[in-house]
């Protein structure tokens, strides 16, 4: 049986289908933790340290999905054959041609093409036969125009080449294909949470190799201010199998902002990730582009800080920083130690003896 994991809880493959908006918003809210907690590299980065600015300004940054470092994060699974199957009978559809059931798909863009060109030979253009629009800024505008652009370039210039007609509209729907994963990606903007601040591997991969901190921030009960914040953050689910997609990104093209694509694109794109990584235990906040940003740089502000957690490795004039940013700002912050006789981080009991005062 496929086995998927949402905060440790076991789903099926088919209660996970079954899973609305509504019953992930109550999965989330029934097992939201206290605490969550974001780790930081307190590096310099253009000039600038966000990792001080979100400390400072208690905001989380939404980073698009682009730069994540596992290869399948914020993916879609989505079978390139079928989309380009799909994708034929969608536009011979358009432009009023049948294709026959039981043809396979070579079968299907010989015979359309055959047609198109015929139709080009009588002086129209495949933006009108096809129904397209000039390129504008709407997806749907987009990917039909890109298609129309290349059929144009390959049908009529190579049309008599053998096997051009194949080659024409294998350029076509890949780069559309191409296109409309681009956008996914881009469509969406993250920020990423944990519910633990000891994980050696999280402070490893997200807070320079020990050297940052971590921010505690609380999780509280419900409040007005954060209804927007309750509304899109969730827990990551966990799998070793992906769910296919394609249904909803072919009707994301002409429908971008119907909530049940959307969510299907949240559920099994944003929130989905490789069992490799449930050691995480992520949350994460999910905004449909600047939908939750409150500045034009996508910072986003968060719940309140509760406490900041120094990295073991952390030097001194920067952890002297830090100490007296929180000081100003009335944040308790603990030092972490390695321990002694086990593989783990702990609270380091001389942390509070340091002098370091505020200037």
């Amino acid at each position: 049986m496929e086995k998927y994991y949402i905060s440790n809880q076991v789903y099926s493959l088919d209660e996970i289908q079954s899973l609305s908006l509504q019953d992930y918003m109550a999965i989330s809210q029934k097992n939201k933790p206290m605490k969550l907690y974001k780790y930081f590299p307190n590096l310099v980065k253009d000039g600038r340290n966000y990792s001080i600015e979100a400390l400072e300004n208690n905001s989380v940054y939404l980073q698009s999905p682009i730069n994540f470092d596992d290869p399948y994060d914020a993916t879609i699974s989505i079978d390139e054959n079928e989309f380009a199957m799909k994708r034929i009978e969608y536009y011979a559809s358009r432009c009023g041609y049948n294709l026959e059931p039981h043809w396979d798909y070579n079968k299907n863009i010989y015979e359309f093409s055959t047609y198109l060109y015929n139709q080009l030979l009588q002086g129209k253009t495949l933006h009108d036969i096809l129904n397209v629009r000039e390129k504008t800024d709407d997806l749907a505008d987009i990917t039909h125009s890109i298609f129309a652009n290349q059929l144009n370039v390959e049908l009529i210039e190579h049309y008599k080449d053998n096997d051009a007609w194949q080659q024409a509209f294998y350029k076509a729907i890949h780069e559309q294909f191409l296109t409309l994963k681009k956008h996914l990606i881009g469509y969406f903007r993250v920020s990423c949470f944990t519910t633990t601040p000891y994980s050696m591997l999280m402070w490893s991969h997200y807070a320079d190799s020990h050297k940052g901190f971590c921010i505690e921030y609380e999780y509280p009960a419900y409040d007005e201010r954060y209804k927007d914040l309750y509304a899109n953050l969730f827990p990551v689910m966990y799998s070793e199998h992906r769910i296919s997609v394609l249904e909803e990104c072919i009707r994301h093209i002409d429908h971008p902002r119907d909530a049940t694509v959307l969510y299907a694109i949240y559920k099994y794109g944003l929130l989905a990730k490789s069992i490799d990584w449930k050691y995480q235990n992520e949350w994460r906040l999910v905004s449909l582009d600047d939908m939750l940003a409150n500045d034009e740089n996508y910072n986003c502000k968060f719940f309140p800080i509760s406490k900041v957690y120094l990295g073991s490795k952390m030097l001194p004039e920067e952890k002297r920083c830090i100490i007296n940013l929180c000081n100003k700002k009335g944040i308790p912050y603990m030092c972490l130690s390695l321990s002694s006789n086990k593989y783990e981080l702990q609270d380091c009991s001389m942390c509070k003896k340091i002098e370091m005062k505020y200037p």
